[in-house]
């Protein structure tokens, strides 16, 4: 019995804030949804609080 290896879907990525790695994602697995880190957003939203 042969099996097949490596990976043949993803159903969500969370990320975190690198540049094109959504994206790189999505165009191997267009069926993805990428979500960026909720710590992240947090984190890069502090920013701009005072």
């Amino acid at each position: 019995m042969r099996f097949a290896r490596g990976t043949h879907e993803i159903l969500i990525a969370v990320v975190d804030g690198l540049k094109g790695f959504p994206e790189a994602i999505t165009a191997v697995f267009p069926e993805t949804v990428a979500q960026t880190c909720i710590v992240h957003l947090i984190r890069y939203s502090m920013q701009f609080a005072s």
